[in-house]
């Protein structure tokens, strides 16, 4: 998965109470800003963003998060093991592939005149690829601790790939799919 660099809106709803939305406002407007733009530069800073203020904004940011101890006393799920070792786009790749070829073969069994017995093959080869490769990676969480069950990781992966989809480009994971080279 590659993603665009360019900013462009983004919705999330936050929970605020009125007073807090009030205070806000008022720190943005003393501050000759918005509170748009307060929220961006601090994810920005967060996550080391294309925008960001600066090391030291990005520091305090990830102290502050740290500090917060949002994760604490969790376990870790596959997903977020796959994050953190920077290897989600691969899994979401190869899911990708797992899936088309699942299709493909449908495709080839249903229309036995539009296909060769090649193209099974070929389609069983890439799917059990993409599926070697996931259970390696699953393999690899397991050893660093995790305790997910594979299905179970990997629907929780399919998950947050969809959510993340669906929040980068605004559509639909299924409407968002790149069309495979094989078609």
């Amino acid at each position: 998965m590659s993603y665009s660099k360019a900013p462009r809106p983004r919705a999330f709803t936050l929970k605020l109470s009125e007073t807090d939305v009030k205070r806000l406002y008022e720190t943005a407007y003393v501050n000759n800003t918005t509170p748009e733009n307060i929220i961006t530069r601090f994810v920005c800073d967060l996550v080391h963003g294309t925008y960001t203020n600066g090391p030291d904004e990005r520091e305090m940011a990830i102290r502050y998060l740290a500090r917060c101890s949002y994760a604490t006393g969790s376990e870790k799920d596959f997903p977020a093991w796959l994050i953190e070792n920077a290897c989600i786009d691969e899994l979401a790749d190869a899911l990708e592939v797992h899936d088309a070829m699942d299709e493909e073969i449908v495709f080839c069994c249903e229309h036995p005149d539009l296909s060769q017995e090649t193209d099974i093959k070929s389609a069983e080869t890439c799917k059990n690829g993409a599926e070697k490769a996931m259970h390696r990676w699953h393999d690899k969480y397991i050893a660093d601790g995790g305790k997910q069950p594979y299905a179970d990781a990997i629907t929780a992966a399919r998950q947050y790939i969809t959510a993340l989809t669906e929040a980068v480009t605004g559509l639909p994971k299924h409407a968002s799919r790149r069309i495979p080279y094989w078609k």
